[in-house]
């Protein structure tokens, strides 16, 4: 019986991370059904009221805590522009007793190792118990970079990024940026495992979707970070409003705004901020919805089913709308949604930039995808088909770099 510990996750209260490791452990769990897994958490309890089928799939959610002391270097590092500097990293006994029984490390990706969020001291910490256990680490669903911003750290995260096994980043953006910008060779193309998330029936979404009535649906997901990226100053919370107000006048379609990152006294996260753009709609007698923030990954993706256009700022928001043939409008803040958009129509027209988002905008966009619907369809049915056939190569591949 061989055990795999998952670094990067923190919580199911960010509904990617549950994607991620939902799909990642139910795709290797056809190579091997005997496969057991170790997944740190922040909150033990609520990652097992998400996935109450959890331990079914061999899964053990052991605490996740980074110590309070590393915290503080790392922050008097970032003050002092002392980061390209490696520290010495102690783990607690009880994660060491732990991870000393494991095989492997798997390091689930998504946007961990990038500066969208600051310099990716947490990760590279879980990451590196691995090579102190001499155990192999991969890479997992990732994009990648790019850290020019912080030109000095590229060295340090080089040198971390070549001890891996194996790295598989989701898009090609990050790919030819690890091969010819950072020069690695550890590295192949794959798709976001998330894209495999499959989707199971909910009685609180029947019950709104009953209430709504309707079939002509678009599904919202903003957040704060949107601002906070922006080179402008802008109010979000209007915008949207006024994007609402106007696209049922002309279209008559209901919305639903669809938190997917909630997390309580998390300046960025969306249920709060989706509460006051409904809050402001109802103001001036809009109707708007907003579903529960206790939905799990697998919920909502059954939501987004029955929409017929999404707009989403949280990738794998956009992924979940993508991976079900609905076309989507994606707000980016970050590289990986070009990169994943790009597959798909080899463009980035319904791609906007945090700078780029306005009401006229955002309509024009809905009218084109309204103007173009079967060809929209047509192409992410196809493109997913693509997805769903590497993802089997993959994840055998992966299977492969750990155990043959």
């Amino acid at each position: 019986m061989r055990k795999i510990y998952l670094t990067g996750h923190h919580t199911f209260k960010n509904r990617g991370c549950e994607a991620i490791v939902r799909s990642t452990i139910r795709l290797l769990k056809k190579h091997d059904s005997s496969l057991k897994f170790i997944v740190p958490s922040k909150n033990i309890k609520w990652d097992i009221e998400q996935w109450p089928a959890a331990k079914e799939y061999g899964v053990e959610f052991i605490k996740y805590k980074i110590p309070n002391y590393l915290k503080l270097v790392w922050r008097i590092q970032r003050l002092g522009n002392l980061s390209k500097y490696e520290i010495k990293y102690h783990y607690p006994k009880y994660l060491l007793n732990i991870c000393e029984n494991v095989d492997a490390f798997l390091s689930i990706g998504g946007d961990n190792y990038s500066l969208d969020y600051n310099i990716p001291n947490y990760v590279i910490y879980q990451d590196q118990l691995a090579h102190k256990l001499n155990k192999p680490l991969i890479l997992w669903g990732a994009s990648v970079g790019p850290f020019e911003r912080k030109y000095f750290l590229i060295p340090k995260i080089k040198k971390h990024l070549s001890k891996m096994k194996m790295i598989y980043v989701r898009e090609e953006i990050s790919y030819k940026y690890l091969k010819e910008k950072i020069g690695l060779n550890n590295i192949k193309l794959s798709f976001d495992p998330a894209f495999t998330l499959l989707h199971e029936k909910s009685s609180e979404v029947d019950l709104l979707l009953r209430e709504i009535n309707k079939k002509n649906i678009i599904g919202i997901n903003v957040n704060p970070l949107i601002e906070k990226f922006s080179n402008r100053k802008i109010n979000l919370i209007s915008i949207i409003k006024s994007f609402i107000k106007e696209l049922k006048i002309k279209y008559d379609m209901e919305v639903v705004l669809v938190p997917h990152l909630c997390r309580k006294n998390d300046p960025y996260e969306d249920y709060q901020f989706l509460l006051r753009i409904q809050k402001e709609c109802l103001k001036e007698n809009i109707s708007v919805y907003l579903v529960s923030n206790r939905l799990n990954a697998v919920e909502i993706k059954y939501l987004i089913s029955n929409f017929k256009i999404f707009i989403g700022a949280r990738t794998h928001s956009t992924i979940a709308a993508l991976s079900l043939n609905i076309p989507s409008i994606i707000l980016s803040y970050s590289i990986k949604s070009l990169g994943i958009n790009k597959f798909f129509f080899e463009n980035n027209y319904l791609v906007l930039d945090c700078n780029q988002i306005n009401k006229d905008n955002l309509l024009i966009r809905v009218d084109n995808i309204l103007e173009n619907e079967k060809y929209y369809k047509d192409i992410l049915n196809r493109k997913n088909k693509l997805i769903r056939d590497e993802m089997k190569i993959s994840t055998l591949s992966l299977y492969d770099d750990f155990f043959n």
